[in-house]
């Protein structure tokens, strides 16, 4: 199985993982799970697209983070625990393909890190860019 494949077959189990961990290391279990679950399935789809593409340069098509970064801002995350809540959802994706025995070749892997990184970089971008406003306007 493809690491695309996998992104559209197993998405409601990478979520599924994904909101355990994140509920028990980031202490977000007063927030109701749409507002935590929002963006990351269309992510998950978009980086299934982008892994899909195979020209060498999918994390130029991966999703844009900057939404994902400005609503964990409203919802009071820091921009540690965005940085953590997206690793984590890079974990839960790595073992659910290790437990469906979906072995990433290397191009794999490194093309969902670059996808990673990049949708990290404008959400966390984001994110600081509202903050600082903020404090601005204060």
């Amino acid at each position: 199985m493809r690491a695309s494949r996998l992104l559209v077959d197993r998405k409601r189990e990478i979520l599924e993982r994904w909101r355990v961990r994140v509920g028990k290391k980031l202490a977000v279990n007063a927030l109701d799970r749409g507002a935590l679950d929002d963006g990351w399935g269309h992510f998950l789809d978009d980086l299934a697209r982008s892994l899909g593409r195979h020209d060498g340069e999918a994390e130029l098509h991966a999703a844009d983070g900057s939404a994902h970064g400005a609503q964990r801002l409203r919802l009071g995350f820091d921009a540690t625990e965005l940085v953590r809540e997206t690793g984590m959802l890079h974990g839960a994706i790595l073992e659910i393909a290790a437990e469906r025995g979906c072995a990433l070749d290397a191009d794999e892997q490194l093309l969902l890190v670059r996808c990673f990184y990049a949708a990290l970089a404008t959400a966390v971008g984001e994110h600081v860019r509202r903050r600082d406003a903020a404090v601005e306007r204060e």
